[in-house]
């Protein structure tokens, strides 16, 4: 089971571009890739929620999706998908990314 804390790490990971650090995590703990904080994001929808504004999407979303990432992980019925996320805020390079 993953900790929480593990996933406010990994964000912070997600946030800063620390690619090494954030391999290093999933490879401690592989179902980080697939795990859902307390509204429901998993690691990649909280990638694609703030576009543009984090360092290295395009290879994060790659060492996500290569750790197991569901690209087509919803939050709820009334959110996108993270791959739609991604189109709709023209983000080819995280498009790109599988």
């Amino acid at each position: 089971m993953t900790d929480r804390s593990d996933f406010g790490v990994a964000v912070t990971f997600l946030d800063s571009g620390d690619i090494d650090g954030l391999q290093d995590l999933l490879k401690a703990q592989p179902d980080l890739a697939s795990a859902r904080d307390d509204d429901n994001s998993t690691l990649l929808t909280r990638l694609i929620d703030w576009s543009g504004h984090r360092p290295r999407a395009s290879e994060t979303a790659r060492v996500l999706l290569n750790a197991g990432a569901e690209i087509d992980a919803r939050r709820n019925d009334e959110n996108s998908t993270p791959l739609c996320g991604a189109l709709c805020t023209e983000e080819a390079d995280v498009i790109r990314a599988r």
